[in-house]
């Protein structure tokens, strides 16, 4: 995914053994807090889920709770990547700022949702 969206080419991966979990890789380097204040809106199994709504309703409600997720688990390799090539110490790190924050910031704005 990083790589399609990025549109860049990943010579090597952030998770240290094969099939390694990112959210397990976070525990491991004592960044978990970091990623549990991004409040990601959803698992990514319940995708299909938003996704299918999205399909039922066209409510761009279900679409910005997707991208805000997608944020999430870029956000979880950028903290990887900090810990694990930069060699940065956790407290180090700059937090990114909480999904649902960016998604009433920019992520709405851009799907024409504009709430008050």
């Amino acid at each position: 995914m990083e790589e399609r969206f990025l549109s860049i080419k990943v010579d090597n991966e952030l998770q240290q053994i094969e099939r390694e979990a990112a959210f397990g890789a976070l525990l491991n380097e004592g960044l978990l807090e970091y990623y549990n204040a991004l409040s990601d809106p959803c698992f990514n199994e319940e995708i299909p889920q938003f996704w299918n709504a999205w399909i039922s309703t066209r409510n761009l409600l279900f679409i910005s709770k997707i991208v805000r997720h997608n944020c999430c688990c870029l956000a979880k390799e950028y903290y990887l990547k900090q810990k694990r090539m930069d060699k940065l110490e956790p407290r180090k790190i700059q937090l990114l700022s909480c999904s649902a924050q960016l998604e009433k910031n920019f992520i709405r704005q851009q799907l024409g949702l504009n709430f008050q």
